[in-house]
């Protein structure tokens, strides 16, 4: 549990929401926001900032789980993308600088190390905008069920084309930016650490 009152989340989607690539219309952004406010622990859960269409706001208990976050909202936005900043001012230098995940965490916080997981989270996100449609499906699938059988059944597909579009997702290697990332959050603040 956190020592203090969370870390300010804000972020914005990029650009027109779209039908998904399988066709599936997007779920409104206050249903979107709502399920995501299900999965992490937050002190304000995000809610959409109506006055300034697709923008939201909240407060996560744990700075570990901020860029899982960023990445989970970016899967379900995808081919969309959402720009997200943890910290007061770090939206707008998010915008500034063009980073898809920017940290503002106040004094005491390693600029260098803050710097480093930003410019991973840009690799992380120009990857993703690199995807097609069946990459975008492998990766969302084998995240519902870890097994290339199960996600191929999923996907009613062979598991040789699941695991082809993982790897031209280069899903591995992303998967190690997040774990890099995530943990890099927790050495920051090693008292919130999740048993």
């Amino acid at each position: 549990m956190s020592s203090h009152d969370g870390w300010v989340v804000r972020g914005e989607v990029l650009g027109p929401r779209e039908a998904a690539p399988d066709g599936t219309p997007p779920p409104s952004f206050d249903h979107l926001l709502h399920q995501l406010a299900l999965e992490w622990d937050w002190r304000e859960a995000p809610l959409a900032v109506a006055a300034e269409g697709e923008r939201f706001a909240g407060s996560l208990l744990h700075l570990a789980d901020a860029f899982d976050f960023a990445v989970t909202l970016n899967l379900r936005l995808w081919p969309q993308r959402a720009r997200v900043g943890i910290g007061k001012g770090a939206l707008a230098r998010a915008r500034k600088q063009r980073l898809p995940f920017a940290l503002e965490l106040g004094k005491g916080f390693s600029p260098a190390s803050i710097h480093l997981m930003e410019q991973a989270a840009r690799l992380h996100a120009a990857q993703m905008g690199r995807w097609k449609p069946s990459r975008w499906a492998a990766v969302r699938a084998i995240r519902k069920a870890p097994r290339q059988r199960d996600a191929a059944a999923l996907l009613q597909v062979r598991q040789q084309s699941v695991s082809t579009a993982l790897r031209a997702a280069l899903a591995k290697e992303m998967s190690g930016l997040e774990q890099a990332i995530r943990q890099q959050l927790i050495a920051l603040v090693p008292a919130e650490a999740k048993p």
